[in-house]
């Protein structure tokens, strides 16, 4: 079946993995250490960013930076509904209710247009999503958060390598949330978050949240934190692949053109996928009778994927009111993913564009 295969992914590194993994057994240090300090100063000098603090996962990614923002009971932070449950379900998780934004047609991602509409004295922060690896329209929203005194809060989850204005999502960012879950750009070997700042001072809010305490001996404790710091042992490996990461952003973007180039005129699908900005986290094209096509891509050998599929807006567990969103429903329901990992030959792209365009014709 031809998708996404982990393992041929890090084939080429496993002489560089396996020289790491050797090292960090024999080094001792098996939380916290040197490779977690290393890895974040890693990341922040790659992206361009003041600081980067390692968590579990990209849901505690979110969790710790609305933590840091000081969200919680009684507050109200506008996301999108077009958006991993995850993204949602961090809201809920500090006690604060989601609000719903509509998307914008042209790239999937929460519409400016429709934010201040949305705002009330209850609002805290805006949580928009880059989805696929598109960037937000961020000076429209950064501009709205700044009026209304709001923290902005991203979920980059799909979108570490992508640049916004020639800057590298997170370098400019108050909170930037990153997902490192094995099939992202960035992957892990297992789960693993980061949360991104412009400002140190913010990133330590975070870091004072990943565990008890800084300092437990001393008898003092912070009654927000979680038990959320990342393994050492992810820290270790992940930065091994971070050597790796422009090669492998390159590869994304340039099967994103190979999808592009040939299903261009057949199929709909988001422009904005093909840019040199841009690391591609999937190839989403748009169908009517999605399943359908999904099941005929299937039966000849193809996996695809779809993000997403839910209306997150109509969950009972997320909405407080109903909500009308016509074009995120649409999306939800059209939306079907082609997977862009760096491990797929040009061959094996082409047979997907072949396969999808025999069941359109």
């Amino acid at each position: 079946m031809i998708g996404t295969h982990l393992a041929d992914i890090y084939r080429s590194m496993a002489d560089e993995l396996t020289r790491r993994f050797k090292e960090y057994i024999l080094e001792g240090q098996y939380i916290g250490g040197r490779y977690s300090t290393d890895f974040e100063s890693k990341v922040s000098r790659f992206l361009g960013a003041a600081d980067c603090v390692g968590c579990k996962s990209g849901t505690h990614s979110l969790v710790l930076a609305l933590k840091a923002a000081g969200v919680g009971p009684g507050d109200e932070v506008i996301s999108v509904g077009n958006t991993y449950y995850a993204t949602i379900w961090a809201i809920k998780d500090v006690g604060a209710t989601p609000v719903f934004c509509e998307i914008a047609p042209d790239n999937a991602s929460m519409d400016p247009n429709c934010i201040e509409s949305l705002i009330t004295p209850r609002t805290k922060a805006i949580l928009p999503v880059h989805l696929y690896g598109i960037p937000c329209d961020l000076d429209r929203i950064k501009a709205i958060c700044q009026r209304h005194c709001l923290h902005l809060i991203e979920d980059a989850s799909h979108a570490f390598g992508s640049k916004y204005k020639g800057r590298y999502i997170g370098a400019d960012s108050e909170f930037a949330c990153f997902s490192l879950y094995p099939t992202k750009n960035l992957g892990a070997f297992g789960d693993s978050g980061i949360v991104v700042s412009s400002k140190t001072n913010d990133a330590d809010k975070v870091r004072d949240l990943l565990y008890f305490s800084r300092d437990p001996l001393n008898g003092t404790f912070n009654e927000n934190a979680i038990h959320a710091q990342m393994d050492s042992l992810q820290a270790a490996l992940i930065s091994v692949v971070l050597d790796h990461f422009t090669q492998m952003a390159l590869r994304r973007q340039y099967l994103a053109k190979l999808y592009a180039d040939t299903l261009d005129g057949y199929v709909q699908f988001l422009p904005q996928l093909v840019s040199e900005n841009v690391v591609p986290y999937m190839f989403c094209i748009y169908a009517d009778n999605r399943d359908n096509l999904s099941a005929y891509l299937k039966k000849r050998g193809v996996l695809t994927q779809v993000h997403y599929r839910y209306d997150l807006h109509h969950f009972k567990q997320f909405a407080s009111r109903s909500w009308s969103l016509p074009y995120t429903e649409w999306h939800n329901a059209h939306v079907l993913s082609l997977h862009t990992s760096p491990d797929l030959s040009d061959e094996e792209v082409y047979y997907i564009c072949e396969t999808v365009l025999s069941y359109f014709k």
